[in-house]
């Protein structure tokens, strides 16, 4: 063999080594929700409602001394899902809370489609051809956000309300040698809205 041809191939050689290390050691950051095999499904003990969530998760169910949604009494717990701190370490994320709940109190439902308590209304949502009403509602203080998004409906005599809040803390309040750092904001909203728009009615 030529001594030119060694080296083409040398050179193709190292190349090919080269981009084989690169793709398979190339961390891949999720930006969308959750593949369909990795996650589990939950149906209330009454097959009521139903809705998708990724298997990493616990969901507790029919809770019982727990507000049915945000700055809401009595009603009816269905699901809670959680995602903890550790799902982000070393960031301002603190968790973040999926629900499902309803109530047949007759002020819940007159109440139900309307802005409540600083909410701001953002219009008619469908979720698996149901017509839902969206809602966000941001707090602050202390130096924790709170931010939560509600999807609610009327639904066979009961206001039914699917949830989801985010709690974080103050980037501010951290010095930069504490290595905490911003949370991905994206990551996390991208599941907890793939499970409210995975809910249906059974």
């Amino acid at each position: 063999m030529k001594t030119s041809n060694k080296i083409t191939t040398l050179i193709v050689l190292v190349v090919a080594t080269c981009l084989y290390v690169y793709f398979n050691n190339k961390e891949v950051i999720p930006t969308s929700a959750p593949e369909a095999s990795s996650l589990a499904v939950f149906v209330d003990s009454a097959d009521i409602v139903s809705f998708s969530y990724p298997k990493d998760f616990t969901v507790m169910a029919n809770i019982t001394g727990s507000a049915w949604r945000n700055n809401a009494l009595g009603g009816d717990l269905l699901a809670r899902m959680s995602i903890p701190r550790l799902y982000q370490p070393s960031t301002n994320f603190s968790e973040a809370i999926f629900t499902v709940g309803r109530s047949d109190e007759s002020s819940d439902i007159e109440n139900c489609l309307i802005a409540t308590n600083g909410e701001v209304a953002t219009g008619a949502v469908t979720i698996n051809g149901v017509q839902f009403q969206k809602f966000n509602l941001g707090d602050a203080g202390a130096g924790n956000r709170y931010d939560t998004t509600s999807y609610r409906v009327v639904r066979n005599g009961h206001c039914v309300a699917v949830e989801y809040m985010v709690h974080t803390t103050n980037i501010a309040n951290y010095t930069p040698d504490s290595g905490v750092k911003e949370y991905d904001s994206k990551k996390i909203s991208t599941i907890l809205e793939a499970i409210a728009q995975s809910f249906h009615f059974m």
